[in-house]
């Protein structure tokens, strides 16, 4: 038997057609509008971006201007202290409190992310730029020269990247040597830092030592993020060598923490002006100084001196980056710090 539908429920049906066409419309309609705002969200995120890169390049292109202006004045300084010697000894650019020989350089450059000091807040810690940002790179290098047993720096260091830290010092006692090596993360190495590869004398002793470039070459390193000298008055031909080595080219260093040790090893105001002109020609830039004042005799003649390497547009080269088999310079995109 057939059941026949009533003539009841045909309005019913028919009416069921524009409702759905009804609904079908609304579902396309609010598509539409959702595609809408989110190409619109689209825009403003990319126009805010585009805002912040041109507002980040005029402010590396305002400090690359201020740093000019800076340099123009510091050299007029310099050539007046290169032409009165009387005033090196007499303490019109250098006295026993007042490093006078480092304010044509001082803090020439603003680190461009959150500067903060590692290790200890005594001798033995160093001013860092960019923890959280320039020592985040993959496959991030920390060479650290100098150590007298104090691991504080490269305990921080390691507790906050993911650097491979290598620690150089031949002049460790066996026992503190042992301690040192027994820090985890730390590569140690009973070799010195120098000008030249052989054997120096340090401390009566004849003693192990290597160029930058050798260590960088053993170890297969081309790029280091940070390196970190307290070597007791051996920086100097060090450095030197490291900006003669280096051919004209940019340094393969981030940054760079120095104790500078005027007054040792015969090398006094001058010396210390032109290695900073030299580094300061080489692209490394000082971005923070400190004197060493735990040391009672120290004062006026250690200083703690940070350098960033910037790239002739003002910006603060990062790391390296691989590109097919080429290795390449990276920059920084961070706003520096309101000072």
């Amino acid at each position: 038997m057939k059941l026949r539908l009533s003539s009841h429920s045909r309005p019913a049906r028919q009416a069921v057609a524009p409702f759905a066409v009804v609904a079908v419309m609304a579902v396309a309609l609010l598509t539409l509008l959702i595609q809408s705002r989110r190409r619109s969200t689209t825009t403003l995120m990319h126009a805010r971006q585009s805002r912040r890169a041109v507002m980040a390049g005029d402010l590396a292109a305002q400090h690359e201007a201020a740093y000019r202006r800076q340099r123009t004045a510091a050299a007029d300084l310099v050539a007046r202290m290169r032409t009165r010697p009387d005033g090196w000894a007499h303490g019109t650019f250098h006295s026993p409190t007042n490093a006078l020989w480092v304010d044509p350089f001082r803090d020439i450059y603003r680190c461009p992310a959150v500067m903060e000091k590692l290790g200890k807040l005594s001798d033995g810690g160093k001013w860092v730029c960019g923890v959280d940002t320039f020592l985040q790179r993959p496959g991030c290098v920390v060479y650290s020269f100098g150590s007298n047993g104090d691991t504080s720096f490269e305990a921080a260091i390691l507790n906050r990247t993911s650097c491979a830290v290598f620690t150089f010092d031949p002049t460790l006692a066996p026992e503190v040597q042992a301690k040192v090596e027994a820090v985890p993360g730390i590569t140690f190495e009973a070799v010195g830092l120098s000008a030249f590869d052989g054997n120096a004398l340090i401390d009566g002793r004849s003693l192990p030592v290597r160029t930058l470039a050798t260590l960088m070459k053993e170890n297969r390193h081309a790029w280091i993020d940070l390196l970190k000298i307290d070597v007791e008055g051996a920086e100097w031909e060090a450095l030197e060598s490291i900006v003669a080595q280096s051919g004209g080219q940019a340094l393969p260093i981030t940054q760079a923490q120095v104790e500078f040790h005027v007054g040792w090893g015969g090398h006094g105001p001058q010396d210390a002006v032109n290695l900073l002109e030299a580094l300061d020609n080489a692209g490394m830039r000082v971005f923070h100084v400190e004197e060493n004042a735990v040391c009672d005799t120290c004062a006026g003649n250690f200083e703690e001196i940070a350098f960033a390497n910037v790239d002739a547009g003002g910006r603060m080269v990062a790391g390296l980056a691989e590109k097919g088999g080429v290795i390449l310079a990276t920059h920084s995109k961070h706003r520096a710090n309101k000072r």
